[in-house]
């Protein structure tokens, strides 16, 4: 008898385990990328110059030379591999020489290197005093057809032959 209610027990347990509602897994609804002056996964490091910076003593240099600079360039799954984003959200420091000069936040998707995406934020308005750093925050909607193999890139771009100066981006990608 004691076997029995034993058994009867073992039984009522089991049950009720199988009939527990599976738990949802917490899956991540951003995923953030920090320049660190030194990742792969950022472009145009040769732009990278040390001795001035808004952090720390390395900031990137746009010129002349050099018209774009560097940032994130990464394809989405390797950005986060769990989700494919639906908005990105790009904080960075900036310095320009002179204000009133033309240099864009650019942001851009390719898929197998053509060109499915562009936008270009106007930085001349934003920057008030030359020689002096300012913080520009700016977001995005990312188009719905996005894929895990399409590659973006996230820069300033010197049309003209101005000199800034730009560093701490922090690019957040939201689900």
């Amino acid at each position: 008898m004691k076997r029995l209610s034993t058994l009867l027990i073992a039984m009522v347990i089991m049950a009720l385990v199988a009939c527990e509602e599976e738990t949802p897994v917490n899956r991540p609804t951003s995923a953030k990328m920090r320049s660190s002056m030194e990742d792969d996964v950022w472009m145009n490091q040769h732009t990278v110059i040390s001795g001035f910076g808004h952090t720390g003593s390395r900031c990137s240099k746009i010129d002349t030379t050099n018209r774009f600079s560097y940032g994130p360039c990464q394809t989405f799954k390797n950005i986060d591999s769990t989700f494919l984003p639906t908005r990105v959200n790009i904080n960075f420091w900036t310095l320009f020489k002179k204000t009133g000069i033309t240099t864009n936040l650019v942001i851009s998707i390719d898929n197998n290197g053509k060109n499915i995406f562009w936008a270009g934020l106007d930085l001349k308005d934003q920057v008030k005093k030359a020689d002096e750093w300012t913080n520009i925050n700016a977001a995005y909607t990312l188009p719905a057809d996005i894929k895990p193999d399409d590659r973006i890139s996230i820069y300033v771009w010197n049309p003209n032959n101005n000199i800034a100066f730009v560093d701490d981006f922090d690019v957040e990608f939201q689900k």
